[in-house]
């Protein structure tokens, strides 16, 4: 009879594993089994090599380079002058290497807000060591930020709160003892199993307030001369787009064809040639980019014009005669509808209608 069974195991892949019992009696011959497979010795396909030694007082069983595919019941039968016996089951349970199947997504956040990398294993034995890696935008090293060692078969790397210098590549790698077992290479890098690269992008929201943006100004011009507004905004500025608006919304430049923008980086100037009194309001300019458009968009604050109208644009200058000279004085003024009446100091007389006033015989 069998007097010592078999133990179950559980073991990496590639190792050997011994199976052995005690055996009181003559035994003739003995027969192992995985369930209710009959082994033989020799290499298996999967390249794992059986070695079976039958002995009167003892059988072993030994398998190396074993792989999940050897896992099952293994069990001895025992054949003697009276007949057979049968050993106990020993389980053998080969661990499995992690399978990541839900890996880290890429990231657009802007700074201030959090971000958060999560992988999932759909298969492995814990327990699993993982660790997450950054790699800086144009780099090729891997750093390590977070190394934790755990049971569970998800894990999360969170980034709270975002700085700009927290953009770049980042993986996740996870081994476990599976994982080195099966690495033949010598390389210690290819213990783990690594997830697809996520792309963490944060950027800076835009801001046209002071020290780095600038807001428009409230302007006044002469009637008919160009008024100018001009506004600098701050931020990551990716596809960075202005559209200068009146106070009812609309894009200047479409409601005044003649108003021109100009555009150097972040900087943006409205042009408004020959102001009128319909020129007169407020004006601020819509800043979209990558990042912050449509109802996200960033507006200044607004810069309001002032057409001054009538306005004297040259004075009449004095002059110094001989008696009996004729005189002229001359004004040059600039308005939406202009009229002119000259006067002598203390009358009330009006004494010409026209830009011009002409004395003769001083």
């Amino acid at each position: 009879y069998v007097s010592a069974h078999p133990q179950g195991r559980m073991v990496d892949p590639l190792v050997t594993v011994d199976f052995s019992i005690a055996i009181t009696g003559t035994a003739i011959s003995c027969e192992w089994y995985r369930d209710d497979e009959l082994l033989a010795e020799g290499a298996l396909p999967h390249g794992a090599v059986i070695t079976i030694e039958c002995e009167d007082d003892y059988s072993t069983l030994t398998i190396a380079n074993i792989l999940d595919v050897d896992e099952g019941d293994y069990w001895c039968r025992v054949i003697g002058p009276n007949g057979q016996v049968d050993s106990n089951t020993a389980q053998l349970t080969v661990r499995k290497p992690p399978v990541i199947s839900g890996h880290p997504a890429s990231i657009v956040a802007p700074v201030g807000s959090e971000a958060l990398f999560m992988v999932e294993l759909s298969s492995g034995t814990p327990p699993f060591r993982y660790m997450w890696e950054k790699r800086e935008f144009g780099a090729s090293i891997w750093t390590p930020v977070k190394f934790i060692p755990s049971s569970l078969t998800t894990d999360s790397h969170y980034i709270q709160p975002l700085a700009l210098a927290a953009a770049g590549d980042y993986r996740c790698k996870v081994r476990n003892s599976a994982s080195i077992a099966l690495n033949q290479s010598g390389d210690p890098e290819l213990d783990f199993v690594h997830s697809d690269i996520a792309t963490l992008t944060v950027w800076e929201p835009m801001s046209f307030d002071p020290p780095d943006g600038a807001q428009p100004v409230n302007t006044t011009v002469n009637y008919g001369t160009t008024a100018s507004f001009s506004a600098r905004v701050s931020g990551t500025l990716v596809g960075l787009e202005f559209t200068w608006l009146d106070e009812d919304g609309n894009d200047v430049t479409l409601v005044n064809p003649q108003a021109s923008v100009v555009t150097d980086g972040p900087t943006t100037t409205l042009y408004i040639p020959d102001a009128t009194n319909d020129d007169e309001g407020g004006y601020r300019v819509r800043a979209t980019t990558i990042y912050q458009s449509g109802d996200d968009a960033v507006y200044s604050a607004f810069g309001y014009l002032e057409v001054r109208d009538p306005v004297i644009t040259r004075h009449p200058q004095s002059v110094a005669t001989f008696i009996g000279a004729n005189i002229s004085f001359t004004i040059e003024a600039a308005g939406s509808s202009l009229s002119y009446a000259w006067y002598k100091s203390g009358s009330g007389v009006v004494l010409s209608v026209t830009d011009t006033l002409t004395i003769n015989s001083v």
